[in-house]
């Protein structure tokens, strides 16, 4: 026995436990492990305390029978390993334990080629590991609480210094993410995206139906409700929203002023394609019904009030309304009675026609139905209400395929049209009137093209919109007002 090394071995009768915390080795389960008594030194003897998390009291005294198993050295603090005795170096300091053991060592790999080359006790097993570690080599306080605590204050400096970057970390990632937060910056951007001048006019915009948008559900969950015929819960539904309310009003402006597909925008806005299309078809139906309950239709004190100068000094200014035909080119179907209803012998190919009338001053103050693009300007000029709308002595301003100036001289309203060619050649006068309502009507085309700006109705409208086409285009076309003046 080397009492200043600590080394001892049980080998007779004598019965020992670990002192160790969290060890339960016992000489009397373990027969071959060491057991080995704390070194006389005391130098030596304070590191053990120290390493085993020990502290000399009421509930910890060393005696002769107090002990340490084997299991908590190294390979290398042995010095000497023969007839079931192991001795411990002069020094030796127990270093093993669980609460200083990382992650276990990596299996040696045997290859193909060396199976069947090694017997058992070549291949390393646990007890030649090597477990020393930099960390086990620093020395051990007994306890967590034994180390200095950092006062009230500069805990909460340091917590406050880590919310603002997070926040700040939180921000960027924001502004890489495809949103309002990213483009509101850049009117040039903006514009792009929503069709909006800028993000200024888009929230006036959004204040003003935000309140009722809040509560609106999506419309997937109330026609769920309706074919179930349960009551509809509007705050519960309103609320299950993956998106906030402006970014599912942005999603819908880019769907419609730049035409991107689902797909697109359920990549560009992290959402199922199935999401993109609830989102589309519930804001096109309020925007629809919100922007439609609005009084566009000017009276006559106003339209005279914005009269321009161009009208009001010709022989114009009891001009109401410019109207004019748009065609919108839809998906050919596969009915064939479906295609002639559709079928534009104008435009040469299946379109949906719309009316659409401005004010002498510039904005949308009509916008009729989607009809099939067989009817004729006449007839969807009776369906579409217009005349009801129309005063005695006012007068509309149209093009020449207008062919309704009896239907509205019954009405004692006028109808300012260039004039017909009947005799072969037009005369000065004529000429010169059709100037004059050229100049003027052209704005009614200037707020056509506007509007066909939308990307989603410069190509072929598919056939899958056609549910919610009618809501599509007045709501592009309701929305060219908030763009600002015409002229």
């Amino acid at each position: 026995m080397n009492a200043d090394a600590g080394s001892w071995t049980v080998t007779g009768r004598s019965h020992y436990h670990c002192c160790v915390p969290k060890c339960n080795n016992d000489s009397r389960k373990t027969i071959n492990l060491s057991f080995h008594r704390f070194p006389v030194k005391e130098e030596i003897r304070k590191k053990w305390i120290q390493r085993i998390r020990r502290e000399i009291g009421p509930n910890f005294k060393i005696t002769g029978n107090t002990r340490v198993c084997g299991q908590h050295f190294n390979e290398e603090d042995y010095r000497l390993k023969s007839g079931g005795r192991h001795y411990l170096k002069m020094g030796a300091v127990p270093g093993i334990f669980k609460w200083t053991k990382s992650t276990p060592p990596a299996r040696r790999v045997l290859h193909r080629h060396q199976i069947g080359h090694h017997t058992p006790e070549e291949i390393p097993g646990p007890s030649t590991i090597n477990h020393q570690s930099p960390y086990r080599q620093q020395p051990l306080l007994d306890h967590t609480y034994c180390e200095e605590d950092l006062p009230l204050f500069e805990k909460l400096s340091k917590a406050k210094e880590k919310i603002q970057d997070l926040s700040e970390e939180l921000e960027k990632l924001s502004l890489c993410t495809f949103g309002i937060e990213r483009f509101k910056a850049s009117d040039d951007m903006f514009r792009y995206y929503s069709g909006f001048s800028s993000y200024g006019v888009f929230l006036k915009f959004f204040d003003i139906i935000s309140s009722t948008a809040a509560t609106v559900p999506l419309w997937s969950a109330v026609k769920d409700d309706v074919r179930s015929g349960k009551l509809m819960n509007f705050n519960a539904k309103a609320n299950s929203r993956t998106l906030p309310l402006q970014d599912e009003l942005f999603l819908f402006l880019c769907r419609i002023h730049q035409g991107f597909g689902v797909k697109d925008l359920g990549v560009r806005f992290n959402l199922s394609t199935a999401s993109v299309s609830r989102l589309s078809i519930t804001w096109a139906n309020f925007l629809y019904f919100t922007l439609g309950s609005l009084p566009i239709w000017a009276s006559r004190e106003k339209i005279r009030e914005h009269m321009p100068q161009s009208f009001r000094f010709g022989n114009y200014g009891s001009t109401r309304v410019i109207i004019d035909c748009c065609e919108v080119r839809v998906q050919v179907p596969s009915s064939l009675l479906l295609q002639s209803e559709l079928f534009s012998y104008y435009k040469n190919y299946v379109t949906c026609k719309c009316l659409i009338g401005i004010a002498p001053h510039g904005p949308v103050i009509f916008v009729s139905s989607l009809y099939s693009g067989s009817i004729s300007d006449k007839e969807i000029c009776k369906r579409s209400g217009l005349f009801d709308l129309l005063e005695p002595g006012d007068s509309v301003m149209a093009d020449k395929g207008f062919n309704i100036e009896k239907l509205l001289q019954d009405r004692n309203i006028g109808l300012n049209m260039p004039p017909i060619n009947t005799e072969g050649r037009f005369s000065e006068g004529q000429v010169h009137r059709t100037q004059e309502i050229a100049s003027l009507r052209v704005h009614v085309e200037r707020a056509i093209r506007r509007v066909k700006e939308n990307q989603l109705f410069s190509r072929p409208l598919p056939l899958t919109l056609f549910g919610t086409a009618n809501q599509l285009w007045c709501v592009a076309c309701l929305l060219t007002n908030f763009r600002g003046p015409l002229f």
